[in-house]
């Protein structure tokens, strides 16, 4: 907690193809705590990747909530994190 992190995401389609150009945006949401919730914003870093930048102020359980637009239809992906004093972990989701 209160030092910056990284979530790294790869969006693929049905077929496994990079889905590049997608716009995400969302909210590191903490349910427990009002007014300390983080807009976010993810940079597109490679064909298909994105990262999201981080930095939860405390420790807890914070539910990172994320919209993709650029298809047909809007997505929406929500995963809750636990974020400790020291966080060392790795987020691995295959979103399609």
């Amino acid at each position: 907690s209160g030092q910056p992190g990284v979530i790294h995401l790869l969006l693929k389609d049905g077929a496994g193809k990079p889905l590049s150009g997608m716009s995400i945006s969302g909210l590191l949401y903490r349910n427990a705590h009002a007014g300390i919730d983080q807009p976010l914003t993810a940079a597109q870093t490679r064909d298909g990747g994105y990262e999201v930048r981080i930095t939860p102020p405390e420790p807890g359980l914070w539910e990172l909530r994320l919209q993709v637009t650029g298809t047909a239809e809007p997505m929406s992906f929500s995963h809750r994190l636990e974020v400790t004093l020291n966080s060392t972990g790795v987020l691995n989701n295959d979103v399609r």
